[in-house]
C-alpha cells in the first residue's frame, strides 16, 4: 500500500502520517506523486487550486479526505465511532482505558490528543475513531452519539445513515432533538438507548448503583456519570462486560 500525503507545513495530520509511516510506504513530495500510489490522503483545509491536488487529479488519483482513508484502512474491522457535541471525548477515554486495562489489542485515532495518546495502528479487530461531522464516511460498525443542537441535525442524520447495515447505533435519549432524530429514522440498524444512570450522594461524593453494588466515583457530575453510561454500552459491544467494565472505571483518572 502506498500511500501519498498532500498537506500544508503545520498540517493536523501529522500525527496520522507518523503511524502509517512505519507500517507503509509514505510520500509528501510533488516528484513523489505517480500512477502507483494507492491512495492519496488530501488536507481538508488546502485550497482546490493548490499544485499538489491538480497534479494529482491529472494523474487520475482518487483524492480522499483523511476520515475516508480511515475508512478504507480500516474497512475489514469493526470500526467503533464516538461522537457528539460534548462528552464524546471522555467516552473515548474511559473505552480506551478499559480495554488498555484488560489489555485488548485496540488501534485507534482521535482528533486531538487524549490523554496524551492520538494515533495507534496494530493488526486489532477493533479500531476506535472520534467522530466529527465528516465521519458519515467511516461507516460504523458500532456507532454513539452522546448529543446534539437543532443546528447540526442534519450532519448527525447524515451520520447515522452512513452505519454500516446491520450495525449498531448507541444514543442519548435524554437529548432531546437526538431522541427525536433516531426514533424517526428507519435505517436497518440496532438502536440502543441510553439515560443517566441511578445513582446517590453521600458526604458531597457520588456512587453509582451498579449491579454489583455501589461504585465510589467521588465528586462526579450527573453528565459524567452519563458518559459513563455510554462507555459501559460500547463496551458491551465490542466485548467487554458490564462488572468488568465498573471494574475497570475504578482505577480510571482523567
Amino acid at each position: 500500500m502506498n500511500i501519498h500525503f498532500i498537506v500544508a507545513p503545520s498540517t493536523h495530520l501529522r500525527p496520522l502520517m507518523t503511524e502509517l509511516h512505519a507500517l507503509a510506504p509514505i510520500t509528501t513530495l510533488p516528484q513523489q506523486l505517480s500512477t502507483a500510489i494507492d491512495y492519496v490522503v488530501a488536507d481538508p483545509h488546502l485550497s482546490p487550486s493548490h499544485p499538489d491536488l491538480l497534479q494529482a487529479q491529472q494523474l487520475g488519483l482518487q483524492l480522499l479526505s483523511p476520515t475516508a482513508f480511515l475508512y478504507e484502512y480500516f474497512k475489514h474491522k469493526t470500526r467503533v465511532v464516538i461522537t457528539g457535541n460534548e462528552g464524546r471525548k471522555e467516552v473515548l477515554a474511559r473505552v480506551l482505558h478499559t480495554m488498555q486495562f484488560y489489555n485488548q489489542p485496540l488501534s485507534y485515532y482521535f482528533d486531538s490528543p487524549i490523554n496524551g495518546k492520538q494515533a495507534h495502528f496494530i493488526d486489532s479487530e477493533f479500531v476506535l475513531l472520534e467522530g466529527n461531522t465528516d465521519s458519515a464516511t467511516l461507516h460504523p460498525t458500532v456507532a454513539l452519539i452522546t448529543d446534539i443542537t437543532e443546528e447540526n441535525k442534519e450532519v448527525y442524520d447524515h451520520f447515522i445513515s452512513g452505519i454500516t447495515k446491520g450495525g449498531i447505533l448507541i444514543y442519548n435519549e435524554e437529548d432531546k432533538a437526538l431522541n427525536e432524530l433516531v426514533t424517526s429514522d428507519k435505517a436497518h440498524i440496532r438502536k440502543i438507548e441510553y439515560r443517566t444512570p441511578a445513582y446517590e450522594i453521600h458526604n458531597e461524593e457520588t456512587y453509582l448503583l451498579t449491579p454489583e453494588g455501589e461504585l465510589r466515583l467521588g465528586q462526579t457530575s450527573p453528565a459524567q456519570l452519563s458518559y459513563i453510561e455510554a462507555a459501559m454500552w460500547v463496551c458491551q459491544n465490542i466485548g467487554i462486560d458490564q462488572a468488568d467494565f465498573y471494574e475497570a472505571m475504578v482505577s480510571y483518572n482523567n
